[in-house]
């Protein structure tokens, strides 16, 4: 390109800056697309509520993504006992709609 600039020949220039310029825009707008993806992909998250129940604590299960996740599953180690001395050790759900919360 700099050997074209000191011979006068534009056309190569302006033509090698449109590539660079085509090239520069192609890889903003798969950044845009990527940023899309990952806005409509599943985000699970399991937490404790401390809040909800005084004197409980409650598992929390959330999506908060933005669309449904298929065939969740999850361990606790160690086992966690709950009301009735039932015993959580894992579990399966077939899914998850999103901005849902099960308890």
């Amino acid at each position: 390109m700099i050997h074209s600039i000191k011979n006068s020949n534009w056309e190569v220039t302006a033509a090698a800056l449109a590539v660079i310029a085509a090239i520069i825009a192609n890889f903003n707008s798969q950044r845009i697309s990527w940023k899309q993806e990952d806005e409509y992909e599943a985000d699970i998250e399991i937490n404790f509520d401390l809040k909800t129940i005084s004197r409980k604590v409650l598992l929390v299960i959330e999506n908060t993504g933005g669309s449904r996740a298929y065939k969740v599953n999850f361990t606790i180690t160690p086992e966690l006992k709950v009301i009735k001395n039932e015993i959580i050790k894992n579990g399966n759900l077939n899914f998850i709609d999103k901005k849902e919360r099960i308890q």
